[in-house]
């Protein structure tokens, strides 16, 4: 698969503009542009791939061999998270909630001195369930220190919504175009991810570089 990062492959520029600006304005109510956002503290890296690329890249970058990822099972369709976690061979635990509750208590027990779970995995789809859930559950892990990854759809997050919930690594796709994803990633997160990947081609750190070498992108001091 050719994947562009940042409308570039192999060092040729075809930046598909009007599509990372239509992600731009799902993430926010006012106009942000790409160049600023790492303001936030968080980077946005564009692909015009498919949001399942995406996951991968996601957990194949930040999930070492000796941690566990936590996956919260909303339906039958987060079943495809742990299939691909033993595609990866990336341990994991399941904690179902198609119920539509999670027991924060067992949730914390099992955080209390395991240092082997590093990162939680839901669907966008806790938010038709209920906002106090993912509020609730991004509060729980930042306590702990520990990730909380959000797999949008074509649902994602306003990043004041990110920020409130605690999320360090957000994927969305394009509304108008399937192929046309974003990783919206903590940028102090992001950079932990340096040297982890599991395959090459799966490197959101490599991915974040080359986007912003290719866009000359120059991170300033942020002030108060």
């Amino acid at each position: 698969m050719e994947t562009i990062i940042n409308g570039n492959y192999a060092g040729i520029s075809f930046y598909d503009e009007s599509s990372v600006q239509q992600l731009m304005s799902l993430l926010s109510v006012s106009s942000v542009k790409p160049d600023r956002f790492y303001l936030t503290g968080y980077e946005t890296v564009f692909f015009n791939a498919s949001r399942a690329f995406l996951l991968e890249s996601v957990l194949s970058s930040v999930m070492n061999f000796e941690k566990e990822l936590v996956i919260i099972r909303l339906s039958e369709h987060d079943d495809i998270y742990a299939t691909l976690c033993d595609e990866l061979d990336i341990n994991y635990k399941i904690i179902d909630a198609t119920d539509g509750n999670i027991d924060f208590l067992e949730l914390e027990e099992g955080l209390v001195g395991n240092f082997r779970r590093s990162h939680y995995l839901v669907s966008g789809e806790i938010l038709n369930i209920g906002e106090h859930l993912i509020y609730k559950l991004g509060d729980l892990l930042e306590r702990y220190r520990v990730s909380l990854i959000v797999d949008c759809g074509y649902n994602p997050l306003l990043m004041k919504n990110v920020f409130q919930y605690n999320v360090d690594f957000m994927i969305a796709n394009d509304n108008n175009n399937s192929n046309c994803s974003v990783v919206v990633a903590r940028r102090s997160k992001l950079v932990q991810a340096e040297g982890n990947a599991r395959t090459p081609g799966y490197d959101l750190y490599a991915h974040w570089q080359r986007s912003m070498k290719s866009r000359e992108a120059i991170i300033e001091p942020m002030t108060a």
